[in-house]
């Protein structure tokens, strides 16, 4: 690994007891808050710098923690604060560009099948419940630290940020997201994030009319966008949509986001274009991109997880929840060797496969959102089989598990435990 730092530094050494080892954790999005409290039960004690002056809770719209990535939030003592912070939802139902059912993806009964359920959840609810578990648990976590060097030294690594500061660790790990420094210093020739052609856009609404109640998430293939949503038990409406090219995109970055969004949704089924325009507040626009799969997630000291090492399209709902065994697996990894390089190498020998089949489904099911007049017929077809496809898929997604305590070695193989191919590490 190249050492990014432009002379060696010298830090002083902190007072802790010999048997602690240190982290360093580069961003507080999602990623790292679990990642810090999933080391400490590693025998780590974990620090976050994140770039931002603070927190941002305001930005972003929501998102879906699936059942696998609530089991890891159950390993780590905080299941219960951030399920209250959302809700679950019973399924998926599809609907065609005149209203019409298509099919349906029924989750059944998670608890029971996968010992936890999904939920959907805003994007500042779920940061803040996160890193204010990780504080209460005496994470350090330090805002306004923009990562511009990293040394990797006999023993130690070293991150220097834009304000001057320094500080010193064990391991060093990168949950700086898509646009990553951590990957950008240790691996600069690395692929740059891709514009996947769709942009996302998305708010909340009240006033819409629809029924109480609701348990399922709707999707509507609409003729100009795909739309999405879901009912929140005090019936306020978390709503999202794609829609396909840069032309979109220009004008949701030149004008009224709120706007087009109900341009975009006119001429839709009912009740798409009410939830649109019962929106209040604004509406959150987003271009989607993704990584090309990296080589490797790690150079000696240092090692990268969720976004920063393979960021995939939101379309499967996935993104925070592997994240989130990435960081189980990472201290799993670690607790269980003597040298950081080797723990490395196996979480990437462990995690690489799923994510990257992973990421493979969600580029697949976004091509499928905006298709033209003969894709809608073909679409409209064959759905229903694409949609018992994907509960299947969807059920071995989130029968993944972590077996922290089950003896495990560098040199056991990555099994496929179960007939619906739950990865367990043993």
């Amino acid at each position: 690994m190249r050492n990014n730092s432009p002379a060696p530094v010298a830090v002083a050494s902190r007072s802790r007891p010999q048997s602690t080892r240190r982290a360093i954790v580069i961003g507080c999005g999602i990623a790292g808050p679990v990642v810090a409290l999933a080391l400490q039960r590693a025998g780590f004690a974990a620090e976050i710098h994140e770039a931002r002056a603070e927190p941002g809770d305001d930005e972003g719209v929501f998102l879906n923690v699936v059942a696998n990535g609530m089991q890891v939030l159950r390993a780590i003592g905080i299941h219960d604060r951030i399920a209250v912070a959302g809700f679950r939802f019973a399924g998926i139902a599809f609907h065609d560009e005149r209203g019409r059912p298509i099919g349906t993806i029924d989750y059944g009964d998670q608890e029971r099948d996968y010992g936890a359920a999904g939920i959907v959840i805003k994007r500042g609810r779920l940061q803040s419940g996160l890193r204010q578990a990780a504080a209460e648990a005496g994470v350090s976590i330090a805002f306004g630290r923009r990562l511009v060097a990293i040394a990797d030294e006999p023993g130690r690594v070293v991150a220097r940020f834009a304000d001057g500061s320094l500080t010193e660790g064990d391991i060093l790990v990168g949950c700086d997201g898509i646009n990553s420094a951590t990957r950008r210093l240790v691996f600069p020739d690395a692929p740059r994030p891709v514009f996947t052609s769709l942009y996302g856009y998305g708010g909340f609404s009240r006033g819409h009319g629809l029924p109480k109640g609701e348990r399922f998430m709707h999707m509507y293939f609409g003729r100009r966008a795909f739309f999405g949503y879901a009912t929140a038990p005090d019936d306020e409406v978390f709503w999202f949509g794609n829609v396909d090219g840069p032309g979109a995109g220009d004008t949701l970055v030149g004008g009224d986001a709120r706007l087009q969004a109900i341009e975009l949704h006119e001429g839709d089924p009912d009740p798409v274009p009410p939830i649109v325009r019962a929106t209040a507040g604004a509406v959150g626009w987003y271009p989607i991109h993704e990584i090309p799969p990296l080589a490797t997630w790690h150079a000696g000291r240092v090692v990268l997880v969720g976004d920063a090492a393979h960021a995939m399209s939101p379309h499967v709902g996935q993104g925070a929840s592997l994240a989130m065994e990435d960081a189980l697996m990472l201290a799993k990894c670690l607790s269980e060797a003597d040298q950081p390089e080797a723990a490395f190498r196996r979480y990437h020998r462990l995690r690489h496969r799923r994510v990257g089949r992973i990421g493979r489904a969600a580029r697949r099911s976004g091509n499928r959102k905006v298709p033209g007049p003969l894709g809608r017929l073909v679409r409209n077809l064959f759905l229903p089989l694409f949609l018992r496809l994907g509960e299947r898929s969807s059920r071995e997604a989130f029968a993944y598990r972590i077996n922290w305590d089950g003896a495990a070695s560098p040199a056991d193989p990555l099994r496929q435990a179960t007939p619906i191919g739950t990865e367990l590490l043993r």
